[in-house]
């Protein structure tokens, strides 16, 4: 999937953040962190948070860490999301997404590391 996404950001002259290869990169470094949703298809709120992060860094160019020491809320509730005429549910409702500040701290070192990297290798 990465490869796609940067023959497309290559092509069109956008920039590309490198998502595919920061949950690589995270998977590698801590091969148990929970990045995808119960359903299998979706992030996590750690892995949303990584996406964040990763298109923080990459908008900008500029590194996030330390930035936010600690991530916490309240999940919303039922969110419809609609594509071509289906609807599909994703709730959230009673979800705890508390980000313990090593792992924001973690995500954060990842998504710099990652976007940096891969612009280098873009030079």
């Amino acid at each position: 999937m990465a490869a796609v996404q940067r023959q497309i950001g290559t092509e069109s002259g956008a920039k590309f953040a490198p998502v595919p290869l920061a949950y690589e990169r995270s998977l590698q470094e801590r091969p148990g962190l929970d990045l995808w949703g119960s359903d299998g298809d979706h992030s996590s709120w750690a892995g949303l948070y990584l996406t964040a992060c990763v298109l923080y860094a990459t908008l900008p160019d500029r590194s996030l860490e330390g930035l936010i020491d600690r991530v916490t809320g309240t999940a919303p509730g039922d969110r419809k999301m609609s594509t071509d005429k289906k609807v599909t549910r994703r709730s959230y409702r009673g979800d705890n997404w508390e980000i313990p500040e090593e792992e924001a701290a973690f995500l954060q070192r990842i998504a710099w590391a990652t976007v940096r990297d891969y612009q280098a290798m873009q030079k």
